[in-house]
């Protein structure tokens, strides 16, 4: 299984390899829709990333730069899919390489505590609550 990233003029052309996984994210009550996440990759505002292998796309994941007060912020807004550990480290690894490349002072994920178990580096830094209206 191999990691990829999208080109943002790719995303067209591939949207059905990947798009089962964005609506499996967005019917589990996610924020990101399937719709608005094929706009934003396609406007470069997310970036598309994945594992596949020569038979499908197993996993994808999206993430956003965001400016902040301390620098820039990588932000893995979704996860979804099935591949062993051992792909999906090396598909972050891929991402942390990238986003310190793009000069990101951190990699923040987004979600479950299921992160926090995955990969001990994540660290809980505040909380995220809501209450309905």
């Amino acid at each position: 299984m191999r990691p990829f990233c999208v080109a943002p003029d790719q995303i067209e052309a591939c949207w059905e390899d990947f798009a089962p996984l964005f609506r499996k994210f967005e019917e589990s009550g996610a924020d990101l829709s399937a719709y608005e996440a094929k706009a934003r990759a396609k406007r470069a505002q997310i970036q598309v990333w994945g594992l596949q292998d020569d038979e499908a796309v197993h996993g994808v994941l999206a993430t956003e730069i965001l400016r902040t007060a301390r620098g820039l912020v990588c932000v893995i807004t979704m996860a979804q899919g099935k591949a062993p550990d051992a792909p999906k480290r090396r598909l972050l690894e891929t991402v942390l390489d990238w986003a310190r490349d793009m000069g990101c002072v951190c990699v923040r994920v987004q979600g479950r505590r299921g992160w926090l178990r995955w990969d001990k580096r994540f660290r809980p830094t505040g909380i995220v609550a809501e209450i309905a209206l």
